[in-house]
């Protein structure tokens, strides 16, 4: 079970990858970050879903997100 207090305290410092499956069922794997350090000077999207995770994507540089119950693997870089 992934401890998301863990990946979160983890994503404000630093960068994490995360591998989940998107709505099409395909395989996504993402390194994102929420460290201010990281992020654009655009304003972070809020999501009033409560089973969603928004993120910076590293790769993409953009934000996006994800579904928790989606998650297949998190790993702190």
């Amino acid at each position: 079970m992934i401890n998301w207090i863990h990946v979160k305290a983890a994503m404000d410092i630093a960068s994490v990858m995360v591998t989940f499956t998107k709505a099409d069922a395909t395989l996504r794997i993402m390194e994102c970050t929420l460290a201010e350090y990281l992020l654009p000077e655009t304003t972070q999207p809020i999501s009033e879903n409560s089973e969603v995770c928004v993120v910076y994507d590293l790769v993409a540089e953009a934000w996006r997100s994800f579904r928790y119950d989606r998650v297949i693997n998190v790993e702190i870089l």
